[in-house]
């Protein structure tokens, strides 16, 4: 509160709240509720191009929710002991397909088989050669540099 100053009746309605309140109020405003924008999308009766805005904060979930540097931010071990348990993910079963979800895997191969994404089979198109990688391709980073993969994207681009 300090950071803002007093700013009145907005000052007063913060602080008669925790964190813990606070954060539920503001930090899940639909954004991130996959049951109310499939009931936003499925409420669509015609077919006129129709936006959605929905409020979403980057990290949701997780200890680096909002903050500024959080694309290129690790989660400490006991940060990602405490993500995986919520997420009910067990550990060496990381990249399971439908582990920490409550469905069963024929289930979600079922339901995955049955989505429209799929319905024409496989979706490679044409029979385009995949181009050869040379075994030394130049970098943009210097040899045991330390380096983001934002930075490094760019430097690519450039």
């Amino acid at each position: 509160m300090d950071d803002i100053g007093d700013q009145g009746e907005v000052s007063a309605l913060l602080e008669r709240r925790t964190d813990e309140e606070l954060g539920a109020v503001m930090e899940n405003l639909g954004g991130h509720c996959p049951s109310s924008l499939t009931d936003g999308f499925n409420a669509i009766d015609h077919d006129r191009p129709t936006v959605f805005i929905v409020y979403t904060i980057k990290g949701w979930g997780t200890p680096l929710a909002g903050h500024k540097d959080n694309h290129a931010g690790l989660m400490t071990e006991p940060q990602m002991k405490v993500f995986k348990k919520r997420m009910n993910i067990r550990d060496g079963h990381e990249w399971d397909p439908g582990e920490g979800l409550h469905m069963d895997g024929k289930a979600l191969k079922a339901f995955i088989a049955g989505t429209p994404f799929f319905a024409a089979g496989r979706r490679r198109h044409g029979t385009t050669p995949v181009a050869l990688v040379p075994d030394a391709v130049p970098t943009p980073a210097r040899p045991c540099e330390i380096t983001s993969t934002q930075t490094a994207f760019g430097k690519i681009l450039d």
